[in-house]
């Protein structure tokens, strides 16, 4: 079976990519328990389209107190 690429899904792919390296492993490398750190927060002002989705769901799988604001 073959896969159907759509602009949609180019899109996501790409934004998912651009998203992890604008951000960068070290930068979501999880909660700061390891150091002794306090939990890392991220605020998201909009976010529904474009990168927004992508960098909410890196910085939850990262262990982030992330807070939506639309």
């Amino acid at each position: 079976m073959s896969q159907i690429f759509t602009r949609r899904t180019i899109l996501s792919a790409a934004s998912t990519g651009a998203a992890s390296a604008a951000l960068g492993s070290h930068v979501l490398a999880g909660d700061g328990s390891q150091d002794g750190g306090p939990k890392k927060r991220l605020l998201m002002l909009g976010g529904t389209a474009f990168l927004g989705p992508q960098i909410v769901h890196a910085a939850l799988d990262a262990g982030w107190d992330v807070t939506l604001f639309n």
